[in-house]
């Protein structure tokens, strides 16, 4: 198959219909098809080549490094469980990376952009995506008859209709510090973002379609530039500025400048009270 819009499609409703016994011999646009099927501990890398990736009814596999467009889906898991997609370019197909019946899989560290839907999970749970940029397709991502999944970390840029399509039941960012997700439509003033706090979130959750990010952040891939000191330094400033926080005045100790300091100047390391834990002091460096 060469010159389509959308070279290859495999479709079906059970495990059985996905279960098509295609080698590497053919090819789409001169790439080999990989279509592994009951297949386990194996990685699809660069080094393939691969135009179509599809994993069925398999395990402990990893498919990274590639880049894939011009097909119905870019990258099909079809009742695959404990497996990678990672450092992967999806861009220009129907739907970009499609999840059927999987669960347990993390996608990490994608470019996904220019596709009808971005990222579709249909019957998908507890599957995890984090440090991808998903850009300039119809729709972002589609959950449908799916919960538990973990989306934070991630870009969302200039999807046409909706970053989120019924996104019901789960989660869109890791709490506070570790916070969301940045979407590009909710990281001004005018879009009703503020950060009074200046912790780098915006103040307010990002609402969309069937859930909300409690910590969206206002710059993209902001997560990736805050150390483990900036990190422990934000919830310091939390815990400091809580009416119930058990600190000494509102004050935490930092360790690089070794004597207490307020709030607004703790820079790194931090020691406070935990109420939780009665005559406990708690240290995190």
């Amino acid at each position: 198959m060469t010159g389509n819009d959308s070279n290859l499609c495999i479709m079906g409703t059970e495990e059985s219909h996905f279960q098509e016994d295609i080698d590497i011999s053919n090819t789409v646009d001169g790439k080999p098809i990989y279509y592994l099927v009951n297949e386990h501990d194996k990685t699809i890398d660069s080094s393939s080549n691969a135009g179509y990736v599809a994993v069925v009814s398999s395990s402990k596999i990893t498919v990274s490094g590639l880049t894939l467009g011009n097909n119905r889906q870019g990258i099909l898991f079809a009742f695959t469980q404990d497996s990678t997609i990672e450092d992967v370019t999806i861009e220009g197909n129907s739907s970009g990376i499609f999840l059927f019946h999987s669960s347990g899989n993390t996608l990490n560290g994608n470019t996904v952009r220019d596709n009808s839907n971005g990222i579709t999970l249909l019957y998908s749970d507890n599957n995890a995506l984090i440090n991808t940029t998903i850009q300039n397709n119809y729709l972002g991502m589609v959950f449908s008859f799916s919960s538990n999944n973990r989306v934070y970390h991630n870009n969302f840029i200039n999807n046409y209709y909706l970053h989120i399509y019924d996104g019901i039941g789960n989660f869109f960012d890791d709490g506070y510090p570790s916070g969301g997700n940045y979407w590009s439509d909710y990281d001004t003033t005018g879009e009703g973002c503020l950060d009074e706090n200046e912790d780098g979130f915006c103040d307010t959750p990002y609402y969309f379609d069937g859930g909300q990010d409690n910590y969206p952040f206002m710059e993209e891939n902001k997560w990736e530039i805050k150390t483990l000191h900036e990190k422990a330094a934000d919830l310091a400033k939390q815990l400091a500025n809580h009416p119930e926080a058990y600190l000494w005045g509102g004050k935490g100790w930092d360790y690089n400048l070794a004597q207490f300091v307020s709030a607004e100047n703790i820079i790194s390391g931090y020691t406070y009270w935990n109420p939780d834990l009665v005559g406990s002091y708690v240290s995190r460096r």
